[in-house]
């Protein structure tokens, strides 16, 4: 946040905003597990009360009821040697929030790193490097229903091509956008809200539920007085600029029985041996939401915050176009950022 800015909206995992300012909206409402949670059953584990079989099947109908059919394997990702991560498949931005987390895995994080000017510093600038260059691949997203996404997601998913993107990352320097491969991004959105669950028989549910903008479509159901959404306008139109006057993504044009990208990313971090759960994160903030969940994950998993604290601290945002990054107030390693690039020269 720049010092003389207004006060962004801070979700959940939400964080950052464009360099507009808007309104107010209600303070974060994600979670991560509960303190207790080193008492639980492993992830999906054998239920301690009398459903028998768990939630997990209630769950798991009912959203392919919701999702008309839809049955996806959700997208898997090791963090470390000891953490298996769980996030959503495209069109959603889960293959971007595991791009993101890939490159970090590849730098040697301590905990002491954020302890020191220069240090945090390099950190957070190796971050806002790594969220551009997910935001040109962004880009190129779409329904793979649809489209061939198929060398896109492998791409994402790979730590290899993490590593060949992490050389491109210069500790001294940033680029135009043109060096990131992206041109465009979609617009700012606020209609959504997250939930995440813990239960004690060892279930988890990251849901991320949205109607795109301000009450959506701002049109009331007559019988169910709902606000019906306006998702349409998470499709890119041909010839068209978005919020930001950036040009349209033809990957996510509209199509016939088509879904539109989406920032959402929700995450289940689990332990890898014992199955126990460590994050269950989600956000909203439109593209915020990614970088966001990231940026809470790292804090968490890499520099032992307690969940709480890697949620309450203060972020970064970048989304590679506009060519900004938005701290927000109180972030004070825009100063370590200022001090490590003058004291490069």
């Amino acid at each position: 946040m720049y010092p003389n800015q207004q006060q962004y909206p801070r979700p959940g995992g939400g964080g950052g905003a464009s360099n507009p300012p808007y309104p107010q909206q209600t303070p974060y409402n994600a979670s991560g597990a509960y303190p207790q949670q080193q008492q639980q059953p492993p992830f999906g584990g054998t239920p301690q009360y009398g459903i028998g079989a768990g939630l997990t099947g209630i769950y798991i109908q009912l959203i392919k009821i919701l999702c008309g059919g839809i049955d996806e394997n959700a997208l898997s990702f090791d963090i470390g040697n000891s953490s298996t991560a769980y996030t959503t498949q495209a069109p959603t931005s889960g293959p971007l929030l595991t791009f993101m987390l890939n490159i970090m895995q590849g730098y040697d994080m301590q905990v002491q790193d954020l302890q020191q000017p220069e240090s945090s510093a390099l950190f957070y600038h190796r971050l806002i490097e790594a969220f551009k260059f997910a935001y040109a691949k962004r880009s190129e997203l779409g329904d793979p229903l649809k489209i061939n996404t198929t060398d896109l997601i492998h791409n994402l998913t790979s730590k290899d091509y993490a590593d060949s993107i992490r050389a491109k990352v210069d500790d001294s320097k940033t680029f135009g956008f043109e060096y990131y491969g992206g041109t465009w991004l979609d617009r700012y959105t606020v209609g959504t809200a997250h939930l995440s669950v813990v239960g004690l028989d060892g279930d988890a549910v990251a849901l991320t539920s949205t109607v795109n903008l301000y009450y959506g479509s701002k049109v009331l159901g007559p019988e169910t007085d709902i606000f019906y959404n306006n998702e349409m306008d998470d499709f890119s139109t041909p010839n068209t600029t978005n919020y930001f006057g950036v040009p349209a993504s033809p990957a996510n044009y509209i199509a016939p029985g088509k879904r539109p990208v989406s920032s959402m990313s929700p995450v289940i971090i689990i332990d890898k041996e014992s199955k126990r759960i460590q994050q269950v994160l989600g956000a909203s903030g439109g593209t915020r939401i990614t970088t966001s969940i990231a940026q809470v994950s790292l804090l968490n998993l890499w520099f032992n915050k307690n969940i709480k604290d890697a949620i309450d601290a203060p972020r970064l945002h970048s989304q590679l176009l506009p060519q900004e990054v938005i701290a927000e107030r109180g972030f004070d390693y825009v100063r370590n950022l200022l001090f490590f690039f003058f004291s490069s020269y």
